[in-house]
């Protein structure tokens, strides 16, 4: 699924404890923060004014830190907005990032281990390509977690894998769980030089099944049971689901969106409203738990911009889209699902009228 925004990359160092002086800083830090922004009425009206002009057709959230609003094209107007629920695309890779840094923050995996090659069970490791199999050899779990491990994609022989089984009038199996995609892994491997990154849909996907191995540890949950436990659950997130569920919203003329399923680098589906409500989550984690916002500034360059304290994810296929926002320093929370994706950019450019004409005014 393709992402839409551009990774900022940090200096990478390893710390294995906080320091007094450290906590102190950072809780410091987390009180001076600039002054929040308020979205006004006639942002609003821009707002719905471009939506009408633009012919876009999906469904906004977005909120101050005062109130939140909903905003969506005409179609969807009726619709109740739990039953608003799209597939986000590759904007689930935050979802994996955030549950890895949690895993950091309780201990499961340590920052040792981050330096360290990629770890998953033996059966899984045997299921992947001998390419593959050989660079994890190699490949660190940070590298990986920040598209630098130089693996490509499942998602090319996926759809092909759902396109041959609707030309013989199959449905397409469901996939529940992340191994399930490990059939459909690129051999290929790209060879980067020491600051390059490669886009990578198969890394992120082997990022959650490492944080499934870690956790087996300390219990035996899968990696749906453990994203559930630590972010679903905690944010209150009831919409969540690994295939469309029956009101899910997708475009008609295209026969592969309604087939897609999720996994740690994407395609799972959810309302705009629990997606937003993730947000206010994290936007709160990072208010009240200084480690937790020190690890995102440190390790979470695959979706968080340090400059302008942003963290950010935009995804889509070629009939959808959707886009997500979080300004840490504004009290600014986006969130975007489109079921058309017209250009390959609907909710990234809505993105950039939010940013171009409300927040940077």
């Amino acid at each position: 699924m393709e992402k839409l925004v551009l990774l900022v990359l940090i200096p990478f160092f390893m710390f294995n404890l906080f320091s007094l002086d450290t906590i102190e800083k950072l809780e410091s830090n987390a009180k001076k923060t600039k002054s929040s922004q308020i979205i006004t009425t006639d942002d609003l009206k821009k707002l719905k004014d471009h939506i009408k002009e633009s012919n876009f057709s999906g469904v906004i959230y977005l909120s101050d830190e005062k109130k939140v609003y909903k905003l969506c094209s005409e179609k969807f107007n009726e619709i109740k907005e739990d039953e608003l629920i799209f597939a986000i695309h590759s904007i689930g890779k935050v979802y994996t990032g955030i549950l890895t840094l949690i895993m950091l923050q309780n201990n499961v995996i340590t920052e040792e281990a981050l330096s360290n090659p990629l770890e998953i069970d033996d059966y899984l490791m045997r299921a992947l390509p001998l390419s593959v199999q050989n660079q994890l050899k190699t490949a660190t779990l940070y590298e990986i977690m920040v598209h630098k491990g130089g693996f490509c994609d499942y998602l090319e022989k996926y759809v092909n894998y759902i396109e041959k089984s609707l030309e013989k009038n199959c449905l397409p199996d469901k996939l529940q769980k992340p191994e399930d995609f490990l059939s459909f892994a690129d051999e290929k491997i790209v060879k980067l030089e020491p600051k390059a990154t490669h886009y990578s849909n198969l890394g992120i996907l082997l990022l959650g099944l490492s944080i499934q191995y870690h956790y087996k540890k300390i219990e035996s949950l899968d990696y749906n049971a453990i994203l559930k436990k630590y972010i679903l659950d905690q944010a209150r997130i009831t919409s969540f689901y690994n295939s469309r569920p029956k009101q899910g919203l997708f475009n008609e003329k295209d026969p592969v969106a309604r087939y897609i399923c999720g996994s740690p680098a994407g395609g799972y589906w959810t309302s705009v409203k629990d997606l937003h409500k993730f947000g206010q989550w994290i936007q709160k984690k990072c208010k009240q738990e200084p480690k937790f916002l020190y690890l995102i500034e440190k390790y979470g360059q695959e979706f968080y911009s340090i400059e302008n304290k942003e963290l950010h994810h935009g995804g889509g296929i070629p009939s959808s889209s959707a886009f997500f926002s979080i300004f840490l320093d504004k009290g600014i929370i986006i969130a975007i699902a489109s079921d058309e994706n017209k250009d390959k950019n609907a909710s990234i450019s809505l993105y950039r009228f939010i940013i171009e004409n409300i927040i940077a005014h």
